[in-house]
C-alpha cells in the first residue's frame, strides 16, 4: 500500500516519540504535522491513548525506585503473553519494575503487529539471558504435517531467530498445498470461491464439506459474496453482530461517556445524531 510508508512514519513516532527517524524528510514533516492535530484532539477531549497512558506511567516509575519496590512486592509474579509483539513502551515498563518470577509466551516468527511498532528484540532478549529457563512448546496438534513442513522452510529464513522443530501429531493427508497470489481482497475472494466451485465439481461433494478459515472476518465476508456470486450456498458463522456494536448500543455508550467527561465531542456527536 502506498500509504503503509507514512503509517509506520506516524507510528514510530508516536511509539518512539519525536526523536525516532522515519524513512524521509518528508513523510517526517507530516507524521510529525499529524501527531500534532492528534495530539491536540486529545488534550481538547481530556482524553488519553494506550501510547500516552504506557509512557505517563514510565514517567511515573523512572527514578522513584520506592513506587517500583512496591509495585514490585504487590506484583512478585508476572505473566506476558504474546511477548513477541510487545513493544518499545510495553518492554520498558517490564524492565523497570523488573519482577521476581516473570513468565513470558510468545513466538518470535509470530511477531506481526510491527505496524503498530511492535517488535520482538524484547522477547528474544528475554530467551537469551543466562537465567531463563526455556519450554519449547513444539507439538503441532493443527496442522497435518506437510503444511507444518512448509511452515518450518519458510520461516527457517527470518533473521534473527531461535531455532524451534515443529513435530506434527496429526496423520499425513494426500494433496499438495496450493498457494494462491492475488492484488486484493476481492481477486482473493473470487479465487477461493472459484476453488470451491472447482471442489464442487467432484460427485458426491456438497457446500456442507467445505469450509473457510480466514485471519480476519472481513475476508470471511468477500468470500462469502463471492461464493453468492457463483451461486454457491454460503454461511458466514462469524458474521453475527456483537451487541455492543449496534446502534442503540452504541448511542447508550456514547451518552456515558459524555456524562462521564463533558469534553469528549466525538461522543457527544454521536449522542445528538439520530439513530
Amino acid at each position: 500500500s502506498k500509504a503503509g510508508p507514512w503509517i509506520s512514519a506516524c507510528t514510530e513516532l508516536l511509539e518512539r516519540g519525536e526523536s525516532a527517524a522515519p524513512a524521509s524528510a518528508d513523510q517526517a514533516g507530516t507524521a510529525s504535522s499529524l501527531l500534532r492535530q492528534y495530539r491536540a484532539s486529545l488534550r481538547a477531549s481530556n482524553a488519553i491513548d494506550l501510547a500516552e497512558l504506557q509512557q505517563e506511567a514510565l514517567r511515573l516509575l523512572r527514578g522513584n525506585e520506592r513506587l517500583c519496590d512496591r509495585l514490585r512486592a504487590r506484583w512478585r509474579h508476572v505473566l506476558v503473553d504474546e511477548f513477541q509483539d510487545t513493544d518499545t513502551d510495553q518492554q520498558d515498563l517490564l524492565d523497570a519494575l523488573v519482577p521476581e518470577n516473570l513468565w513470558a509466551v510468545g513466538d518470535a516468527d509470530q511477531a506481526v503487529y510491527g505496524f503498530r511498532g511492535a517488535h520482538p528484540a524484547g522477547f528474544l532478549a528475554f530467551v537469551r539471558r543466562p537465567t531463563t529457563r526455556i519450554y519449547r512448546l513444539e507439538f503441532n496438534y493443527r496442522s497435518v504435517p506437510a503444511i507444518c513442513e512448509a511452515a518450518a522452510r519458510l520461516i527457517a529464513h527470518g533473521p534473527d531467530r531461535e531455532p524451534l522443530e515443529l513435530r506434527p501429531q496429526r496423520e499425513p493427508q494426500p494433496g499438495a498445498i496450493t498457494v494462491l497470489l492475488e492484488t486484493d481482497p476481492r481477486g482473493e475472494a473470487d479465487a477461493v470461491a472459484r476453488e470451491i466451485q472447482r471442489w464442487l465439481e467432484r460427485p458426491g461433494t456438497t457446500p456442507a464439506d467445505v469450509a473457510v478459515l480466514a485471519r480476519t472476518r472481513q475476508q470471511l465476508v468477500e468470500i462469502e459474496f463471492a461464493c453468492r456470486r457463483l451461486k454457491i450456498p454460503a454461511l458466514n458463522v462469524s458474521s453475527k453482530v456483537l451487541d455492543w456494536a449496534l446502534p442503540p448500543q452504541r448511542w447508550l455508550i456514547a451518552l456515558l461517556r459524555t456524562c462521564l467527561n463533558d469534553l469528549d465531542d466525538r461522543a457527544f456527536r454521536r449522542v445528538i445524531r439520530p439513530m
